[in-house]
């Protein structure tokens, strides 16, 4: 029975450029460069590393979830050629049989290790786990990768890239040789690596989005009145039953604080009405009151808007004098309306 031995000498990781593997070539000792100098076969076999969402890539505003992304190994070898060396008798015949065999073995991505990235820091979204590992990839296979992925609560909707970096390691050539006594072969493995980069998209789908226009209330300490707000849907979707819910804090009071708007398609724009009351003590400034939109969407979801601000000024209590006046005021216009 023939026993083989299988030396092996894997070479620092380097680039695919000529100059990186000259730097190589003089690192090694003699005999070992020479090895790749003058095996039996030259072949192009490389990786070949495609990548693509495999799941929904459509995402909700405010949504976080698994981004599931699918490596092909399209790995390839157009051609294999003798070199200048030929063997000379069974045994280099054997281990010239033995390299054009592991010649194939180049076609295999090793130690994948995967980034996502975003391409700009300005876009609505956070990826969570940005890296995953893969191990070893086949000619002719595929793995899955997952990244966790948030999308604000204030995302526009649109088409967005992210950036997806794979580096990886593969054999670049491969060295079979006889040992003096011919019974043994020593192999030779010479290492590289490569990265690809490639552009995916998700799709952030489309909502409606809401932005107060038209507000400015004043309103005097220790005074309940209606106050008002113009709310617009600037997103590209309909908004259907919703309801504006006002929410305040010291100094003021909500009476009533939801306001059923009903349908609000893009674009289109519509009053909401709350009462509220001022405490008597209240100091004066300008104050900002927030305002939530609750919403259904086309699908029929429950969904909350971003909270909105519109001001309210507050400005010193009317003292008895003036309000006998506006109430006087008030008993005229009505006299004079009748």
């Amino acid at each position: 029975m023939r026993f083989i031995i299988a030396t092996i000498l894997i070479a620092l990781l380097i680039t695919n450029t000529a100059s990186a593997l000259d730097d190589v070539y003089k690192n090694l000792p003699y005999e070992h460069s020479m090895m790749f100098g003058d095996d039996w076969y030259d072949t192009d076999a490389k990786p070949n590393i495609t990548a693509i969402i495999e799941v929904d890539s459509t995402f909700e505003e405010n949504e976080e979830r698994i981004l599931q992304i699918s490596l092909t190994n399209n790995g390839y070898l157009k051609f294999i050629e003798g070199t200048y060396n030929y063997p000379d008798n069974a045994y280099e015949i054997n281990a010239s049989k033995m390299e054009l065999e592991m010649e194939h073995e180049s076609t295999t991505a090793k130690s994948i290790t995967a980034y996502l990235k975003k391409v700009s820091e300005d876009e609505p979204f956070e990826i969570k786990s940005d890296t995953a590992t893969a191990g070893i990839l086949e000619a002719g296979s595929e793995v899955k990768l997952y990244y966790k992925i948030e999308i604000d609560d204030d995302a526009k909707s649109g088409v967005y890239p992210i950036k997806l970096i794979v580096k990886y390691d593969y054999i670049e050539d491969v060295a079979v040789y006889p040992t003096d006594g011919d019974t043994t072969y020593n192999i030779f493995y010479k290492m590289a690596n490569a990265s690809i980069e490639q552009l995916l998209y998700i799709t952030i789908e489309p909502h409606p989005d809401f932005e107060i226009i038209q507000t400015g209330t004043t309103m005097n300490a220790g005074n309940t009145k209606i106050i008002n707000a113009t709310i617009k849907n600037t997103g590209n979707e309909v908004a259907r039953n919703s309801v504006a819910h006002l929410s305040v804090v010291d100094p003021f009071e909500s009476i009533i604080d939801d306001y059923y708007i009903g349908t609000l398609l893009p674009n289109e724009s519509k009053k909401v009405y709350f009462k509220v009351k001022v405490a008597e003590d209240a100091i004066p400034t300008n104050y900002g009151i927030n305002t939530e939109i609750k919403y259904e969407n086309t699908d029929g979801k429950t969904k909350y808007s971003e909270t909105l601000k519109f001001e309210v000024t507050v400005e010193p209590a009317k003292s008895l004098m003036q309000k006998i006046e506006m109430m006087t005021l008030n008993i005229a216009n009505l006299w004079i309306i009748k």
